[in-house]
């Protein structure tokens, strides 16, 4: 388990391209995710770039000890102030509670904001993370995806 206190959210910059893009293109991160978009890395510097302009995506990267372990990502979902959860965690760093970590410092920080998630219904290392963390699932589609909302 890794101490919480460790564990740090920083702003992404340009400089996290290259990390960013070479965790979200790991197989078990592409088969995990609700989106299964296939992009190279000249788009993903794009899209980054884009990111970071737009104040409706708010990306952190996740830092134990100046190492990039992760990265979790708010985007608003509408005008109601409701806004999607998205993180993956370097598999170096799974299952020593790092993504329970992530999740609670972006409740902490984000508490005037309705969180969601959603979760592929075969992802149960997801679907207990967010469980654990106080979210609750609110539907089920067709497709196997799973909505949860976080309940202050």
């Amino acid at each position: 388990m890794t101490n919480k206190n460790e564990i740090k959210l920083v702003f992404a910059t340009m400089e996290d391209a290259l990390f960013l893009y070479q965790l979200r293109t790991t197989e078990d991160v592409i088969v995990n995710s609700v989106s299964k978009a296939v992009f190279t890395f000249e788009d993903h510097q794009k899209w980054l770039q884009n990111i970071m302009i737009d104040n409706n995506h708010i990306l952190y990267i996740a830092q134990i000890l100046g190492k990039n372990v992760g990265y979790i990502r708010i985007d608003k979902m509408n005008d109601n102030n409701e806004w999607e959860i998205s993180l993956a965690v370097d598999n170096h760093y799974r299952m020593k509670g790092v993504g329970h970590e992530m999740i609670e410092i972006i409740k902490r920080i984000h508490s005037d904001k309705n969180l969601f998630a959603k979760v592929l219904g075969h992802n149960s290392a997801s679907l207990c993370l967010f469980k654990r963390c106080g979210f609750v699932m609110i539907s089920e589609s067709d497709e196997g995806i799973v909505s949860f909302k976080f309940n202050k």
